[in-house]
């Protein structure tokens, strides 16, 4: 089952952050498709988007899916219910951001606050068979983690519309 996972922190901490989740993908704990860094730096009027593709897997998605995503998310009204893509209308559900995610990413993600968006093969949830050895790794690591699972129906509709 694949997982969309995102890691909010204070923007200063984004390499530390980025550090601790390759020990995941180096460790074996975690197999990464893709993966996006936000960050909003104080002072500045927005957050800015960067793709990872050193931590994305060679199954990453084409440029759209974060720029797409990050919209969906964070200007929902002036792109309305979805967004065409390759013929086909794409909702955040779509993309495995359920509207509790959604408000909790518009809420937390302000200026002085850093995101890491990963699109893996599960999440990195405190619970389940990898708890302690999640726990172990992220110890000392200040982040919240928002994650949301993606049936195979959804896993299989992202790979078609935002595959590469």
């Amino acid at each position: 089952m694949a997982a969309l996972t995102v890691w909010l922190f204070d923007v200063d901490r984004d390499v530390e952050v980025i550090d601790t989740v390759t020990q995941f993908k180096e460790r074996g704990l975690v197999d990464i498709y893709d993966a996006a860094l936000v960050r909003w730096r104080v002072g500045s009027d927005r957050a800015a988007l960067t793709p990872l593709p050193a931590l994305a897997g060679e199954h990453r998605f084409n440029d759209s899916f974060w720029s797409r995503l990050f919209g969906l998310v964070f200007f929902p009204a002036s792109l309305g219910v979805g967004v065409a893509a390759a013929g086909d209308s794409v909702r955040n559900e779509d993309l495995g951001v359920t509207p509790a995610m959604a408000e909790n990413l518009r809420e937390e993600l302000q200026p002085g606050q850093a995101a890491l968006f990963i699109y893996s093969s599960g999440s990195f949830a405190e619970s389940g068979d990898m708890a302690d050895e999640i726990k172990k790794t992220r110890k000392g690591v200040p982040t919240r983690l928002l994650s949301s699972n993606l049936d195979d129906e959804q896993d299989a509709r992202l790979k078609d519309v935002f595959g590469r």
